[in-house]
């Protein structure tokens, strides 16, 4: 699984032209102080985003494995605001 998406090559571009891995710990470095998200964390969500891409029969990462990010926080009444910086956060991505 880790040599099939981006293991090994970690700044290789997938299908979709994203640079997945790069896109990722920028999204982890936006969210990181705001929702205090640890790097034991960061590397459990690369997996959770791994296991999505290839149960959904995808060869690449895309943007939407990003969508992990919306289960980092405990507090419900927080969720909302995460999930509309998640939004925009996709809507620039870099392709």
């Amino acid at each position: 699984m880790r040599v099939r998406f981006g293991g090994r090559s970690p700044h290789r571009r997938g299908v979709a032209g994203i640079d997945f891995p790069g896109e990722f710990l920028r999204f982890f470095r936006s969210l990181r102080a705001d929702f205090a998200i640890s790097d034991r964390t960061s590397a459990l969500l690369m997996a959770f985003c791994r296991a999505n891409a290839m149960l959904n029969n995808r060869s690449d990462m895309t943007v939407d494995e990003l969508d992990v990010f919306r289960y980092v926080s405990w507090d419900e009444a927080g969720t909302g605001e995460l999930d509309r910086l998640i939004a925009n956060m996709k809507r620039g991505v870099h392709l």
